[in-house]
């Protein structure tokens, strides 16, 4: 078994409304395999759509060096039952 890498991460959520959550997240990593950590810092807000359903974006900087880096984006669909 190889090892892909790690992750440490510190997240907050921060409830806006009853539907609405913001989360700044900092998170300390050497994926993929990489022989240095690098640190991304990310925002994300998530939107409950109700009946189990929610939606969520997510944006920010990551960097490994402190000559490179750039910027990272997401977004995410899910249904909890």
């Amino acid at each position: 078994i190889q090892t892909f890498g790690s992750r440490f991460f510190s997240r907050m959520d921060v409830v806006v409304t009853d539907n609405v959550t913001v989360a700044p997240i900092v998170e300390v990593t050497n994926m993929p395999s990489a022989e240095k950590y690098g640190v991304r810092l990310l925002g994300e807000v998530a939107l409950d759509l109700g009946g189990g359903f929610s939606t969520a974006v997510r944006g920010g900087y990551q960097a490994r060096l402190a000559t490179s880096g750039g910027p990272s984006a997401g977004a995410t669909i899910s249904y909890a039952f």
